[in-house]
């Protein structure tokens, strides 16, 4: 009954060490490139003119606050290169505290969503618990939820934890490609090496089965792995955070060709091939294109809106036998995460449990895990309910693979707390990303 609006939020975010203790600078990604080169570049004074360093510059990276008006430009995530020459952004473990407001305009909290849980700023009383497992930090009278993508196998992997506390992980700064593939092909097969690199088409048309396998063997030193909803999440949140785009929406790629790293010049935009609304797709590296990133710069993660859906490496572990646990889509994830019979979470896949048709409204908040940008921002109303009207379905019995993000021809409904579902098949609007823990 402590019903209140959730129609927009502001996620406040402090840096953590591997031990939970408030640091007043995100943990160092030097000791995590194992092989990996830094990334820089150079832009001017209004960031029309980017091009990327030969020697990366000593300062390679500078997370700074933002004053919670404008997208912070000057917000640098630290970017490296490997060997295949694939990019990939730094994700530093940090705890987060959401506050809700009725609209983009207002001063006065209706809630929280913090370590008490959710809860109504008028009366204290907690509309939902945390879940089990989740942990907390104290911080200037304040409760702070503990990331759970950041966090070791005591916090859960029903919660989308890892093995062990990580200070941080490297996530691929574009859609997933495959080698040679350019800005008029995507390219076919999976006997080639996947890349994370601009200006090309994604890799799409692709069952969620083989996404998992071509993620896993993308770095297996690394213990790549193909994006689980809490990581989705984690960069969700961090975009929205005073340390990325202080609360403003991120643009749309609208590249009716699913370019990555491009940019239709507002959060909604529709494809370039959407005769409806033709609009215009820019480069990652363009004064319009950056402001698709998750900084707005191009120091950020690009097409976590539009471009193409991704698959992430989460299920409804109760779903339709078909395509979770037989011969169909998703055999070769699920079977990672089998005892017996029962299909359950590891530190590779998130298991959700649905098992029914539905997959709107209330089933956002029993269904959604904490940290994954589902029930935390969800206004509870509707299949446009997150925040910014975006797409608001969980995973349901016939469709048990998520699908994040949105695509290129979404228009209204897509954005970074979008989610979607599918029943794991090749979908040809569908691609995919790694995700690297060191």
């Amino acid at each position: 009954s402590t019903s209140f609006s959730t129609e927009y939020g502001t996620i406040d975010v402090i840096w953590l060490d591997t031990s939970n203790n408030v640091i007043s600078t995100p943990n160092d990604p030097t000791n995590y490139l194992a092989g990996m080169t830094k990334v820089t570049w150079t832009e001017n004074a209004y960031h029309s003119v980017i091009s990327e360093d030969v020697t990366p510059n000593e300062n390679w990276y500078n997370y700074v606050a933002g004053s919670g008006t404008d997208d912070n430009r000057e917000s640098h995530w630290a970017n490296a290169k490997d060997s295949n020459g694939s990019y990939f952004v730094w994700i530093p473990r940090y705890a987060y505290r959401i506050t809700y407001y009725e609209s983009e305009t207002s001063t006065s909290p209706t809630g929280y969503y913090d370590g008490w849980g959710m809860w109504k700023s008028e009366d204290g009383k907690v509309k939902y618990a945390l879940d089990e497992g989740i942990e907390t930090v104290e911080y200037n009278g304040n409760k702070y939820i503990v990331h759970p993508a950041f966090c070791g196998e005591s916090v859960g992997y029903d919660n989308g934890s890892w093995s062990n506390a990580i200070s941080g992980f490297w996530v691929a700064k574009y859609e997933m490609s495959r080698t040679g593939a350019t800005s008029s092909s995507a390219g076919s097969g999976y006997s080639t090496t996947f890349l994370s690199v601009p200006n090309v088409q994604s890799a799409r048309d692709i069952t969620i089965g083989n996404m998992y396998n071509v993620a896993k063997s993308y770095d297996s030193s690394k213990e790549s792995h193909l994006m689980k909803n809490s990581e989705w999440g984690a960069v969700a949140y961090l975009t929205h955070s005073q340390y990325g785009r202080n609360g403003n929406e991120i643009d749309i790629n609208n590249s009716g060709d699913y370019i990555t790293g491009s940019g239709g010049g507002s959060p909604k935009a529709k494809s370039t091939k959407d005769s409806s609304n033709p609009g215009t797709a820019y480069s990652y590296n363009t004064a319009i294109g950056t402001k698709a990133s998750t900084t707005g710069n191009v120091y950020g993660v690009y097409d976590m809106s539009g471009g193409a859906y991704e698959y992430t490496a989460s299920y409804d572990k109760l779903g339709n036998s078909t395509y979770v646990a037989e011969t169909f889509y998703g055999k070769s994830m699920t079977d990672t995460a089998k005892s017996g019979s029962n299909y359950k979470s590891t530190k590779y896949v998130t298991a959700y449990s649905n098992g029914t048709s539905k997959y709107l409204d209330s089933f956002i908040y029993s269904v959604g895990k904490v940290g994954d940008a589902t029930k935390e921002v969800f206004k509870g109303y509707s299949a446009w309910g997150y925040w910014f009207k975006e797409n608001a379905f969980t995973v349901r019995n016939s469709d048990p693979f998520f699908l994040r993000g949105g695509y290129c021809g979404s228009g209204v409904n897509v954005g970074m707390f979008n989610s979607s579902f599918e029943n794991g098949a090749r979908y040809d609007k569908a691609s995919f990303r790694v995700i690297l823990c060191l």
